[in-house]
């Protein structure tokens, strides 16, 4: 369960956006952990600065040619009529981004939960302006529960967001598959909660998402979320989707070409099995949050470390030696940047 931690953050209003020498050897979980082997970075990240997203135009390109069409405002049923080639797709940024962590919320001065400083800083990363941030939510990983929902659609408006929920329970909420790619194509930001990231990859596969979060991911659209709304991204990680024991998800979107180890400092468990996982082969190098910090691609490059909550870090865990029973895997930590 993540917990909820308080922190201020700033919102939107109506009309724009304010803008761890030797590693872990083990053969099974039940094994005694030797020592972890953590190097230590006291230095703020030195990555890029954020991707920003430019508001004035999208890119369609095509195998003949380029097109640059200039678009004060698109909505789900603009992306549906532009004509484009079977090889063409529409671009919004230079390149895709992903914000992957585990946090995001907080708790409320009038309602259940208001968005913390990671969900603000997704909007920030796709550089709207001069509008209120249109954001998807999808509670897919609960079963779509609606009083979920209720809470996320009051968050989104102490913020000043334009929130939409895609249920895929019973059905599809917002049309069919083509329907589905045409409004997330017209978001901002994707935002996924946590639950069972099985489940979650299992019915996003019945319904071609999959393949529509690629196009999507493409286009510049923000895909972000939470827990197993940021595993789902990775090739895999760690997950409770099958019962109260940890096991291993390898089968992830694979945008990136990564683990993800998510609520690394809560859940004890979670940081052991991820070591033995990397180190026997079942996860290749893996990046992992403490809970309150998120992860900032840039196509499929980590360039930021973020935090809502000071103190918090980023790992990366990868094969150190050793093979079969005797690998070990090493920790390296990643200082995060607080958010403010």
């Amino acid at each position: 369960m993540l917990a909820l931690t308080p922190a201020g953050r700033g919102s939107y209003g109506a009309a724009g956006a304010a803008v761890a020498e030797n590693g872990v050897k083990k053969t099974g979980l039940e094994k005694s952990v030797s020592k972890i082997h953590v190097e230590e970075s006291d230095e703020e990240c030195g990555f890029a600065a954020p991707l920003r997203r430019p508001g004035s135009g999208y890119h369609v390109a095509s195998s003949e040619s380029s097109v640059l069409l200039t678009i004060m405002e698109i909505t789900a049923q603009c992306v549906s009529a532009v004509q484009l080639s079977t090889e063409g797709h529409l671009m919004s940024a230079d390149q895709p981004t992903i914000l992957a962590t585990s946090g995001g919320y907080k708790p409320g001065v009038r309602t259940a939960l208001e968005f913390n400083a990671l969900v603000h800083h997704a909007v920030e990363l796709s550089g709207v302006s001069a509008r209120a941030p249109r954001i998807t939510h999808l509670g897919t990983a609960s079963g779509d529960q609606r009083w979920f929902n209720n809470d996320i659609s009051e968050a989104a408006r102490v913020a000043g967001f334009e929130l939409k929920h895609l249920n895929l329970f019973p059905m599809p909420n917002l049309g069919d598959a083509a329907e589905l790619e045409a409004h997330l194509l017209a978001q901002d930001v994707v935002w996924v909660n946590g639950g069972s990231v099985a489940n979650l990859l299992a019915v996003w596969r019945v319904h071609g998402l999959d393949h529509i979060f690629r196009r999507v991911w493409q286009a510049g659209v923000v895909l972000a979320g939470v827990s197993a709304g940021s595993i789902c991204w990775f090739d895999g990680g760690t997950t409770d989707s099958f019962g109260p024991e940890l096991r291993a998800v390898t089968n992830g979107l694979g945008l990136l070409p990564y683990g993800n180890g998510v609520h690394y400092d809560s859940e004890p468990g979670r940081r052991l099995l991820v070591h033995r996982l990397v180190a026997d082969g079942t996860l290749g190098v893996t990046h992992c949050t403490d809970d309150g910090v998120g992860l900032v691609y840039r196509g499929t490059e980590l360039i930021d470390v973020v935090t809502e909550v000071p103190g918090k870090s980023a790992y990366i865990v990868s094969t150190a030696a050793g093979e079969g029973p005797d690998a070990v895997a090493s920790e390296q930590r990643l200082a995060a940047r607080l958010l403010h």
